[in-house]
């Protein structure tokens, strides 16, 4: 059972839509909005309390229908506990000791950048001190020997890298906490005492001959990889690889000069670009359209210059019915995506929490009438990629669900292209 009950009643011969909470109450309908919207928003709509003061709806809280003034009075009951109960107040924050957050206990929090780096690090050493190698290396690994040079294994014998500088810095895999070891020119004691969780640390070389980023995991006692850092290919200018999926063209020399203006040769280079391109994809350049710098390709399904592709989220937690979703905390009608420019709404996808049936509709610039639908039969999730919608560039687009039955938890995506024309 609710902790409140807030049963809403319409009986002013109109629909209504509570424009703050995003949900429409029908003519004659009665809605439990304790069931479609949290307590802290119900609390806090002002359209709501508007309503109420008007007469245009009436509040039932399971035992009667409120007067005006009283269901107003209720909702900023419900308000106050509501805060009361998920919020520290002054005495609380002021007094040492009486509030406080256990952070092991926050679920499904976003991944926030690192809050600072270690000094960078030379190598991933597989020990320090050793008077042998380690038994089955692979390539790459790295360890001290018992004189202090670096001794790298190249997949067939151990190579001797040289002693060890003074500063140098390493991480000791065969320590319980992988430690970070630093060397004063004649011996290695831990460079940072205490390594914190999510900290990031540049690796020089992790076996491959080129940097890399690791972020420490505190309660796995690991440094985990990230990300490869390597800036090589983007300074070279005497070998031109273009990435093209799982494929390479490579352009290495249809001229070594390129860059060189007295000595470029550039029908030579796009001819050789042409013809590995026809060969990936049996098309070639006239399928790519540039436009202000932004590259187009030919839909010949929907006989447009079709560029980049963006998603746009639109959701709303627990039981929905007829209510506009949320872009965050915010619902759509309230403003809407805003298009940049002109585009052409390709796919629209839903999934619920749970089976359910209900009409996504895609609306823009305020309008009730929908510009795209996608249909839901006791289904958990549809979705149609064939869509072929055009908007443009200032249109906003808003999401509306309706159901007689309401849904759980649906999550609409909406995916646009940048739209270059007709081809």
């Amino acid at each position: 059972m609710a902790e409140w009950t807030v049963i809403i009643k319409n009986n002013s011969g109109l629909d209504f839509l509570i424009e703050d909470l995003g949900i429409d109450i029908l003519d004659g309908s009665t809605v439990n909005l304790h069931e479609e919207a949290g307590f802290s928003e119900i609390g806090d709509s002002d359209d709501l309390k508007d309503a109420l003061t008007g007469g245009t709806l009436v509040l039932n809280d399971g035992s009667a229908d409120l007067s005006p003034a009283d269901a107003v009075a209720y909702l900023s009951r419900i308000h106050r506990k509501f805060l009361e109960d998920n919020y520290f107040n002054k005495a609380e924050l002021s007094t040492p000791g009486s509030a406080s957050i256990d952070y092991e206990n926050i679920t499904n929090t976003p991944t926030f950048e690192y809050a600072f780096w270690y000094d960078n690090v030379r190598f991933r050493v597989e020990g320090i001190g050793l008077s042998t190698a380690p038994a089955s290396p692979e390539a790459g690994d790295v360890y001290v020997d018992d004189v202090d040079h670096y001794q790298k294994y190249d997949g067939s014998v151990w190579q001797d890298l040289g002693l060890a500088l003074s500063g140098d810095r390493v991480i000791d895999l065969s320590s319980a906490d992988q430690d970070i070891m630093e060397f004063d020119g004649s011996a290695w004691a831990i460079g940072e005492l205490d390594l914190k969780s999510n900290a990031a640390v540049t690796v020089s070389d992790d076996g491959d001959g080129k940097a890399a980023r690791y972020v420490y995991n505190k309660t796995e006692g690991e440094w985990k990889k990230d990300y490869d850092v390597d800036f090589d290919p983007h300074l070279k200018r005497d070998d031109h690889v273009i990435k093209h999926d799982a494929d390479q063209v490579e352009v290495a020399n249809a001229y070594p000069n390129i860059g060189n203006s007295a000595n470029d040769d550039m029908e030579t280079v796009l001819a050789a670009i042409d013809t590995k391109i026809g060969t990936i994809e049996g098309g070639n350049l006239s399928d790519i359209n540039i436009q202000n710098g932004i590259v187009y390709g030919r839909d010949v399904t929907r006989n447009k210059w079709m560029g980049p592709r963006e998603d746009f989220i639109f959701s709303r937690s627990g039981n929905t019915k007829r209510a506009y979703l949320m872009i965050g905390n915010v619902p759509s009608n309230q403003g809407g995506v805003r298009m940049q420019r002109n585009m052409t709404i390709t796919a629209v996808s839903c999934q619920l929490d749970a089976s359910g049936s209900c009409t996504v509709e895609v609306r823009k610039n305020d309008g009730a009438s929908p510009i795209a639908t996608l249909t839901l039969s006791a289904a958990e999730g549809a979705h149609n990629n064939t869509v072929n919608v055009d908007v443009s560039e200032g249109d906003f687009l808003q999401v509306y669900v309706d159901c007689t039955v309401a849904v759980s938890s649906p999550t609409v995506k909406i995916t646009a292209a940048y739209n270059g024309g007709s081809l």
